[in-house]
């Protein structure tokens, strides 16, 4: 039987927040902290956005 290896990965969640109501506009899976920062910089710079970065 194969073991079975599990490799961590990062969750980005966009999300719009307004006063009366908030929602989820994006949700990407990166392979590296990196790239997910990358993509969370450019989100914030870009946007008036909010991003949660995960390990999972």
């Amino acid at each position: 039987m194969a073991a079975l290896t599990l490799k961590d990965f990062y969750k980005v969640i966009v999300m719009k927040v307004d006063v009366f109501e908030s929602e989820i506009v994006d949700e990407r899976h990166f392979s590296s902290s990196t790239e997910a920062a990358h993509f969370c910089d450019d989100v914030l710079n870009n946007s008036d956005n909010m991003t949660f970065m995960v390990k999972m």
